[in-house]
């Protein structure tokens, strides 16, 4: 909203001045942590990195960047992520998706790795970035996405418990139901 909309919506109660007062109070309360970078947007600058080529195509960069995608919209489902920086999720789902994708360059992989080491402040082999990386192969099996055939994740795909304690894989059973309601074929519940 515009501050003349905020003043028309106080009906002229507030002055321009006030509400630049607030939000500047407002801002440096937060500390300006407002927008964060999200862990995909992370990843996908990690990925830029990397330079496209002959031997590493636009299309399997796609591939890399959708499954980065997508383990990061898993990440979300588990509690176990929220303290965790982003920047150690977006590396961690980049990483997992490379390792999974066949068409990946060994040495585009190798290279990118002495890139990041390079950083300043900045330790690719954290082990918060190998918390993050096994976890997210947990929720990757446990979601019946399978175990890419290049990783070996056998311990990891025999665990018997859900990964998160909040999770809603444990709210349903072998029928479908939840807690007690059967879900009818349209995908409703029915008590």
């Amino acid at each position: 909203l515009s501050i003349n909309s905020l003043i028309e919506l106080s009906r002229g109660y507030f002055s321009p001045a006030t509400i630049v007062a607030q939000e500047a109070s407002l801002l440096e309360a937060l500390d300006w942590y407002i927008s964060p970078p999200t862990a995909f947007c992370i990843g996908r600058h990690f990925l830029h990195m990397i330079p496209v080529s002959s031997e590493f195509p636009l299309t399997v960069r796609h591939d890399v960047l959708e499954h980065t995608r997508f383990l990061c919209e898993l990440s979300v489902i588990d509690y176990f992520f929220v303290t965790k920086r982003a920047s150690s999720v977006g590396l961690a789902a980049l990483l997992n998706a490379i390792d999974c994708n066949r068409n990946f360059p060994s040495d585009h992989r190798v290279e990118f790795l002495k890139q990041l080491e390079g950083l300043d402040d900045f330790d690719p082999n954290d082990a918060e970035i190998g918390e993050c990386r096994d976890r997210l192969r947990e929720l990757y099996i446990q979601g019946g996405y399978g175990p890419p055939s290049t990783v070996d994740y056998t311990e990891m795909a025999q665990r018997q418990e859900a990964v998160s304690p909040v999770s809603v894989a444990n709210a349903f059973n072998a029928q479908g139901q939840v807690q007690g309601a059967a879900i009818a074929p349209n995908g409703t519940s029915k008590r």
